[in-house]
């Protein structure tokens, strides 16, 4: 079985078939369990052609976690026993109540606050009862404790994803407690933008908030750093020696945390973030969109990280988008005499 067709996104996955790169168990069992668009019979009989392959693989021994006490074999076996048993444990009635959140292509999931459900083929029939649903999550939150569990649906019942309010269990926290490094094509530089479900809970969420200037992936090799700045990176040909020692050391204790990037944002208001970003490096796909707006200051700090552009002219690149976007706004706002306060002033404005 190709497992790259279960990555969420298409660049690292042409990427991996064009270096024809082979998943490690532990990478694949990631991978698959990853995957937004699979149903969970299709991740099970995934799992299933990884075990057939590998019959008495022993899992990589790791500070904490399940595969530190796991064959691949058992793992799975305790896996999908626990996945059975909270379905039915969400589908069958008790002392809790349903609720649902749905999700369509062009909004995002959006959570039903105002419906409660005894049964849940009652929230079932009520989530889908529209038909640009494409997604629907119940919860089962009991009512006597914080307890919940919950199943994700395509809109005719086929279970994508299973989930619930437990801790500390190493089976089901298995793959948040697990660091991969698998190659990506992204370089310092570069403009991307992760792979991921809207969520339609904020009005002042921007166009382009997701989009950085990528300056650090935690898995970048020799050649990769030798492209970073290093006034602008911890991840530099200067500092690699340090870099191979976290990662060696992220492989043996890493997490799902560590596999997070950075790289530079634009805020609402312009202003510039270097940080990391909530986010998996192999959720991220290039950018393609013409930028607008104040998107286009990424564009400058792009040039100028991968030195095609001087300092000076970033500057003067930023101040020019600017004060093009502050006239904008200034005129879509209709301030009341600011056409007539430009003249006093003697600035001449035509409107953008």
């Amino acid at each position: 079985m190709d497992f790259i067709e279960f990555l969420n996104s298409k660049d690292v996955a042409e990427y991996l078939r064009k270096i024809n790169y082979k998943f490690t168990p532990e990478e694949a069992l990631y991978v698959i369990h990853e995957s937004r668009t699979c149903t969970l019979a299709q991740k099970r009989e995934a799992y299933t052609q990884l075990l057939a392959q590998f019959p008495d693989y022993k899992l990589m021994e790791r500070g904490f976690g399940a595969f530190k006490n796991h064959t691949l074999a058992s793992f799975l076996d305790t896996y999908f026993k626990k996945q059975d048993a909270l379905i039915d444990e969400c589908k069958r009635a008790g002392d809790a109540a349903y609720s649902f959140c749905t999700y369509t292509s062009a909004e995002g999931w959006i959570r039903d606050d105002g419906s409660l459900f005894r049964t849940f083929g009652e929230c079932l029939l009520a989530a889908g009862d529209d038909e640009e649903v494409e997604k629907i999550e119940i919860v089962k939150k009991y009512l006597s404790s914080d307890r919940f569990v919950s199943l994700t649906l395509r809109r005719d019942g086929t279970i994508l994803d299973v989930g619930s309010s437990e801790r500390d269990d190493e089976v089901m926290d298995a793959f948040e407690m697990l660091y991969v490094e698998i190659p990506t094509p992204f370089r310092f530089g570069d403009i991307v933008k992760p792979v991921r479900e809207k969520v339609w809970d904020s009005e002042f969420h921007e166009q382009y908030e997701d989009v950085c200037v990528l300056t650090y992936l935690p898995q970048w090799d020799e050649k990769a750093a030798a492209d970073c700045d290093p006034r602008e990176t911890r991840m530099s040909a200067e500092n690699y020696a340090e870099a191979v020692r976290q990662r060696e050391r992220r492989l043996k204790e890493g997490d799902e945390t560590d596999m997070l990037y950075a790289g530079y944002s634009v805020t609402e208001h312009g202003f510039v973030c270097d940080h990391s970003v909530w986010g998996t490096y192999l959720d991220l796909e290039y950018f393609r969109e013409e930028p607008a707006g104040r998107c286009r200051i990424l564009t400058a700090i792009s040039l100028y990280l991968k030195k095609k552009m001087n300092l000076e002219t970033l500057f003067a690149a930023v101040r020019a988008i600017e004060a093009e976007e502050t006239k904008r706004e200034l005129w879509e706002c209709s301030l009341q005499g600011y056409e007539e306060y430009m003249k006093q002033i003697k600035i001449e404005e035509e409107k953008p």
